[in-house]
């Protein structure tokens, strides 16, 4: 199950640009949602207030991407 949520955070595409504007806070989140997930678990509320956090901020990348 750890592997299968790995692999599907590894493969949401970054740019230069996201990295440079707003990638940094989704790098961030992912790291510590990785890091909550190996503490407390997948379903454990840390790890799904993050997870949100997390889907909203690639939210807002995608729409500035549609944008372009």
């Amino acid at each position: 199950m750890m592997d299968r949520l790995n692999s599907l955070f590894l493969k949401l595409p970054m740019s230069k640009n996201a990295v440079e504007k707003g990638g940094y806070m989704i790098e961030k989140l992912r790291e510590e949602l990785h890091r909550v997930i190996h503490l407390y678990g997948i379903t454990h509320e840390k790890t799904i207030e993050i997870s949100q956090r997390l889907d909203i901020e690639i939210v807002k990348e995608q729409k500035e991407r549609v944008k372009k």
